[in-house]
């Protein structure tokens, strides 16, 4: 993530990463120029195509779930939805400029504790569960004053690639 009050972030396209195929390259473009809400669904239908096809992923999923007391059915088929549209919404946030990407926040709790600790001139310390679009939180942050991230590269080298070299 980039840091630092303002600072417009390449995309991965103008970082043009190695070793990202062509048609992978062309997806992203196609999918950065749809809305929000067509991503979402996208990752929907590509969450559950993939429950579908993993059995490996599917067994997990299910013994996740009832680990944690959720023994119906039809979470399974909504959990691998939701983890979908997280996957199509991070590609489509990767892909756009920090301006647009700060203009989809509706609502911040807290931000008054933020601007005391700022004034006071504290640092201040954000700990990001992975839980809903924390690149979100990030880009956000950094709009409004220099930050820095700090977090574990992928394992996965084609999602680093996706990311950009300059973050690692």
């Amino acid at each position: 993530m980039p840091s630092g009050g303002g600072s417009e972030p390449s995309t991965p396209s103008e970082r043009n990463p190695e070793g990202l195929r062509p048609g992978a390259r062309l997806a992203l473009r196609v999918l950065a120029i749809l809305p929000l809400w067509m991503v979402q669904v996208l990752g929907a239908g590509l969450g559950r195509a993939l429950l579908d096809r993993s059995k490996r992923e599917g067994q997990r999923l299910h013994e996740n779930l009832r680990a944690a007391g959720y023994e119906q059915p039809q979470l399974r088929a909504a959990a691998a939805a939701e983890a979908g549209k997280t996957l199509l919404e991070l590609f489509w946030l990767w892909q756009k400029p920090q301006r647009a990407l700060v203009r989809l926040v509706r609502s911040i709790d807290g931000e008054e504790w933020v601007a005391q600790a700022q004034a006071q001139g504290r640092p201040i310390i954000f700990l990001t569960p992975h839980l809903g679009c924390f690149e979100l939180a990030a880009q956000y942050a950094a709009s409004h004053a220099p930050i820095t991230v700090m977090y574990r590269p992928p394992k996965q080298r084609v999602v680093r690639l996706l990311a950009g070299r300059h973050a690692y």
